[in-house]
């Protein structure tokens, strides 16, 4: 096989794009990622399919409805656009509006790591730091650098973080993948697995967490057991999900399978697909929306916040591996 990198230009779009290709194998793979459009890995060519739901403008590189948004440090829903965290309340206000929404890196300009290729894989890296006057600070105001690091192997596409503390006090944080999968076919053609242990209790209409939760057994539809497409209509938080099980989609048509090898940070898993619509995101995550507020409230293990001491580090990863059937 032959692993390459490139940098490429588009007309209206800011900063270059990242390309890293896989190329002579079973699996031809080829990876698009925008630093300066919050670092989202937007295009995923898989055997010449376009595997992931694309943005036509800049505009839309800059929102989480497309490629893989990466959530960070808030992921998913915040309360009132509220949280807290050891006896302090914070607002969780950007560029001059409050945000509900899946934290405040999704529209970040990252700053350009290192590429490197070689006779096993090629990789990516961008970093953004975090200190006073940087303007996510107002709204988590905790010293902190995060790395994503993407590399394309023969089978599979990585993607890990690394989360430095570099204040003085506690670093709470949580950190999650939003990948817009494609129905490239159609609903009947391809099958989700979930092995969580639990689902989440969300509260109609704003699907904020309650903290409660009961067995998966009890879900409907049951995704500890393989569950097509066609018959999920979900918006749903589970935890409970271990590295020896990893979640996956399957697409009956091209006879491959799609594992999301996660590491053991991953506890928490959402599937997002309305019967509708023609996208299925599969969301590996280490906490639950309001993670801060559940936290604070006494739901530690249903939450899952990391917390790092000052000057120590976290590292995690999402491994998605193809696998032929």
């Amino acid at each position: 096989m032959a692993f390459s990198h490139s940098t490429e230009r588009r007309t209206g779009w800011e900063g270059e794009i990242m390309v890293l290709t896989a190329t002579g194998g079973e699996f031809e793979q080829e990876a698009r990622i925008a630093p300066t459009g919050g670092c989202n890995l937007f295009s995923y060519l898989v055997n010449g399919v376009e595997r992931l739901r694309q943005p036509q403008s800049w505009k839309d590189m800059l929102t989480f409805y497309y490629g893989i948004p990466v959530l960070f440090p808030t992921p998913n829903r915040v309360r009132d656009c509220r949280y807290e965290f050891e006896g302090r309340t914070y607002h969780h206000r950007k560029n001059h509006e409050d945000r509900f929404l899946h934290g405040l890196v999704f529209d970040e300009s990252w700053k350009l790591g290192v590429a490197q290729s070689s006779a096993t894989q090629v990789s990516f890296s961008a970093w953004l730091e975090v200190e006073p006057f940087h303007p996510n600070y107002a709204a988590f105001p905790f010293p902190h650098k995060i790395t994503l690091t993407f590399t394309l192997a023969a089978e599979s596409l990585g993607i890990a973080y690394e989360v430095e503390n570099t204040g003085e006090g506690r670093l709470p944080f949580g950190f999650g993948l939003h990948p817009w999968f494609r129905v490239t076919q159609n609903r009947d053609n391809m099958i989700v697995y979930g092995p969580a242990t639990r689902e989440m209790e969300l509260e109609p209409k704003l699907l904020l967490p309650t903290g409660k939760s009961w067995p998966i057994a009890q879900a409907r539809p049951d995704l500890s057991k393989p569950t097509p497409l066609s018959q999920i209509d979900l918006d749903t938080v589970y935890f409970g999900m271990r590295p020896e099980k990893p979640a996956w989609i399957e697409y009956v048509d091209e006879k491959v399978r799609l594992e999301f090898r996660a590491s053991a940070d991953f506890t928490h898993l959402i599937v997002y697909s309305p019967a509708d619509k023609d996208f299925v995101c599969v969301e590996n995550q280490t906490c639950s929306g309001d993670v801060h507020n559940l936290h604070a409230h006494g739901r530690r293990e249903e939450a899952h916040l990391l917390i790092l001491q000052p000057g120590q580090k976290h590292r995690g990863q999402v491994e998605m591996m193809w696998v032929k059937l």
